[in-house]
């Protein structure tokens, strides 16, 4: 195995004597190269590059150079390509041929100059733009390095010698032909064509529903009321006007409308229908006048215009020839079929029954507490005092009398009241009659006066249409028969029980009472405040005179007020003890009022 120390390095190469050590690493010679170690011998310089003496690489010949040959050793070697030729790469052996639409003016060259838009160059290798030729007349060029120019097309036309751009012939022209030289190629659309876009190779028909006249830039609309049912008009006499039966609201039409039915459609107008008025129909298509709406016939209506048919007349109305509108039956009649032609089918409502409304197919049961004649409108109420209990009734003489012991005091009842306690009711009456005062009467449905009784003994009635007396209250007494009033017991007396039938029920205030007013149920005691003595039955309380005094609290007589002793004396009625007779003075007899 092979040491590092011997091997040659790159650039040099190693021969060796019978497989023996090397004797020397040697340069390589010009126009070889070695890029390794270890190498015997160098590597021949390839075309496109040179290889100096000792490399250990290649150097390529730049861009715009070539190289033909192998094994050379300078730079001098690289060759500058020629006029008309170029390289755009380096280490090549030989340069490209300038391509067509483009020149390579200088030696060396590594690009290409394309020829100039409105030029071509049809020829390689050129050497100036000297070779770049105009495009002729009629053709153009776009883009720069053309090797043609192209024929200027349809629509368009190309009027200068190296014409770079095209140019389009206007709206209402065409021009159907390649190479145009001159604006006089572009040709007026004809008549029954037109063109709205520059740059059209041919025009376009003008539509149905349009016309278009010479040079037309867009196709003209045939107005409304007219129509145009073919291609290529020429003018608006193509334009018809519709027939009779037809119309057209809109222009640029091909074909006319049928006049639809409920409508006529007048030559006069051919635009626009009319409509048939109300109160008339029309069934068909194409009507040409208004002699065509006919009248809608007895027994319907029509309250629109423009109608193919009448509506027939409802239940509860009438309708005569030509109507626009149903018209109502009126009240108190009523009408139960449809169709009807006249006011004379309204049938008048029956002998029980009424309406009270308009435009109806039949009428309503009177009511009970009412009648109803024939032809009514409205029902008539039954009288005060009166009552009707039956639907249906026809007259006033189906209002009843309210029976005795009841009244009524509303109209259209179906039954009278049941007269309250405390009054009394006679026949076909509206309104209770009340029990006078001092009596009472306990029971519903009283049929007279004598239905009211007299309060007993002990009671009394100040008011009238009551279902019971009241009692008599203490401290008075009822001592008649159907009294409407109390009686009082008098001051100085009481009563204390309910009922009294009696004055004989009002007592004395016993013995140390009294009472100062009347119709009263017990007595006041003698104040003990007060020095007083009461007697009995009075109504007052009398003091102890003066030159006595009291001894005690609700005795009965004289007595108890005691006279003053001797050495006493008392000038004031209504005290309870005497005063001592003072010094200076005397008292000397029982009973003194002074000293």
């Amino acid at each position: 195995m092979r040491s590092s120390v011997d091997a040659c390095s790159p650039g040099t190469y190693q021969t060796f004597i019978n497989n023996s050590s090397a004797t020397a690493c040697v340069p390589c010679p010009d126009g070889t190269y070695n890029p390794t170690f270890w190498q015997s011998s160098c590597y021949r310089c390839p075309t496109g590059s040179y290889c100096p003496h000792g490399s250990n690489t290649t150097y390529t010949c730049p861009s715009g150079t070539y190289q033909p040959i192998q094994g050379r050793a300078s730079s001098q070697s690289c060759l500058n390509c020629l006029a008309g030729t170029y390289n755009p790469y380096t280490g090549q052996a030989s340069c490209s041929i300038c391509p067509v639409g483009f020149y390579c003016a200088v030696d060396g060259a590594n690009d290409t100059n394309p020829c100039p838009t409105g030029t071509y160059k049809p020829a390689t290798g050129s050497t100036s733009n000297q070779a770049c030729l105009q495009c002729p007349i009629g053709t153009y060029s776009s883009n720069h390095g053309a090797a043609t120019c192209f024929n200027c097309p349809s629509g368009y036309y190309c009027d200068t010698i190296g014409a770079n751009t095209t140019k389009p012939c206007p709206a209402a022209t065409y021009q159907p032909i390649y190479g145009a030289q001159s604006a006089y190629a572009c040709l007026q659309c004809p008549a029954g064509t037109y063109n709205s876009n520059p740059g059209q190779s041919s025009c376009s028909n003008c539509p149905s529903g349009y016309y278009c006249t010479v040079g037309a830039t867009a196709a003209r609309p045939c107005p409304a009321g007219t129509y145009q049912p073919m291609t290529r008009g020429i003018s608006v006499q193509a334009c018809l006007n519709c027939p009779s039966g037809t119309y057209n609201p809109y222009p640029a039409q091909s074909s006319c409308n049928v006049c639809p039915s409920g409508y006529y459609c007048d030559v006069r107008t051919p635009n626009t229908t009319k409509q048939c008025p109300s109160g008339t129909y029309q069934p068909s298509s194409g009507s040409v006048s208004a002699l065509a709406c006919i009248n809608c016939p007895a027994g319907t209506y029509n309250p629109s215009v423009g109608q193919s048919s009448c509506l027939s007349c409802p239940i509860g109305y009438y309708c005569p020839i030509k109507s626009s509108d149903m018209q109502p039956c009126p009240t108190g009649t009523f009408q139960p079929s449809t169709g009807a032609a006249s006011v004379q089918a309204c049938l008048k409502c029956l002998n029980g029954t009424f309406n009270p409304y308009i435009g109806q197919p039949s009428c309503r049961t009177c009511s009970s507490g009412y009648y109803c004649p024939a032809g009514a409108s409205s029902q008539r109420s039954c009288p005060t005092g009166t009552y009707q209990p039956i639907e249906g009734s026809t007259s006033i003489q189906a209002c009843a009398p309210c029976q005795n012991g009841t009244y009524n005091p509303n109209i259209g009842q179906p039954n009278c009241f049941t007269c309250p306690v405390g009054y009394y009711c006679t026949a076909g009456s509206s309104t209770t009659q009340s029990c006078p005062t001092g009596t009472y009467q306990p029971i519903m449905g009283a049929m007279t006066v004598q239905a009211c009784l007299a309060c007993p003994v002990g009671t009394c009635n100040p008011y009238t249409g009551q279902s019971s007396c009241f009692s008599c209250p203490a401290g008075y007494y009822c001592d008649a028969i159907g009294a409407s009033n109390i009686e009082s017991c008098p001051s100085g007396t009481y009563q204390p029980i309910m009922g009294a039938d009696s004055v004989h029920y009002c007592l004395n205030c016993p013995n140390g009472t009294y009472n100062t007013y009347s119709g009263q149920s017990s007595c006041n005691n003698c104040p003990s405040d007060s020095y007083i003595y009461c007697a009995t039955g009075t109504n007052v309380s009398v003091p102890c005179p003066s030159g006595t005094y009291f001894g005690s609290v609700g005795n009965g007589s004289m007595p108890v007020c005691l006279l003053c002793p001797a050495g006493t004396f008392n000038p004031s009625s209504g005290q309870t003890s005497c005063s001592m007779c003072p010094i200076g003075y005397y008292c000397d007899v029982v009973g003194a009022s002074s000293s």
